[in-house]
């Protein structure tokens, strides 16, 4: 695999993830502000994120949930979560090519950059 056709492909990855990431946020909003859009601002006491929206499995049967057409909250988390794991792919599709290409030194610094986001999402 050329260098070039590696950048090629890292930039359509990265290009389809952020649209994919806004197509369902978009979709969330859309969603989301004919019900609660005209809520008053200045919630005086922090309440924090639902349980179901701080883990994975919970948060995706919450944005599948046929009752209510996926929960509002949880498709726009969903939205939020795409969008911060595109470098992750990003990253992952990197050391693949450079592993094709077999640059040694871009695999262990891909490798490096990997379990550091990895070791950033899951902390």
């Amino acid at each position: 695999m050329k260098t070039e056709t590696l950048q090629n492909l890292l930039a359509r990855v990265m290009v389809i993830g952020v649209i994919i990431a806004a197509a369902v946020l978009v979709i969330g909003l859309a969603i989301y502000l004919p019900v609660y859009g005209d809520r008053p601002e200045g919630d005086k006491v922090f309440t924090g994120e639902p349980s179901y929206l701080r883990t994975l499995t919970p948060l995706l049967e919450h944005v599948v949930d046929a009752h209510e057409v996926g929960h509002r909250h949880a498709i726009l988390q969903f939205g939020i979560l795409l969008l911060l794991l595109n470098p992750l792919v990003r990253v992952a599709f990197a050391g693949i090519g450079f592993a094709i290409q077999r640059n040694t030194l871009y695999i262990v610094v891909s490798t490096i950059v990997f379990a550091a986001l990895v070791f950033g999402f899951l902390s």
